[in-house]
């Protein structure tokens, strides 16, 4: 094999592990998010519409959870530096009070 596929290949093989190391990250995050709304909020499966995990700028990596009974709204879920699961925030659908908002406004 000539030199310069060698580090063709050696450079895909590091986006493949990145790439897989990123959608590992995100499936984990998800989970962690999932299991701390049924378990320590106690939230059952049929209230929760979407669970889905995202890129981000700031904290990296944030959930976005969809409530049955509040569909036009997304809570925005990730990890503080202890790695626990908190709330970051919702979208602002200009509603006076959102149901499951954890911040406590």
């Amino acid at each position: 094999m000539s030199k310069r596929k060698m580090i063709l290949a050696g450079v895909g093989m590091i986006v493949l592990l990145l790439v897989s190391s990123i959608f590992l990250k995100l499936e984990r995050l998800e989970r962690k998010v999932e299991n701390y709304l049924y378990s320590t909020r106690g939230y059952s499966a049929e209230s929760i519409k979407q669970v889905e995990a995202q890129l981000s700028k700031v904290p990296g990596i944030l959930v976005e959870v969809i409530f049955a009974d509040e569909p036009k709204v997304k809570y925005l879920y990730g990890e503080d530096d202890n790695k626990s699961v908190i709330q970051y925030g919702h979208t602002n659908t200009g509603a006076n009070y959102y149901k499951h908002s954890e911040l406590g406004y």
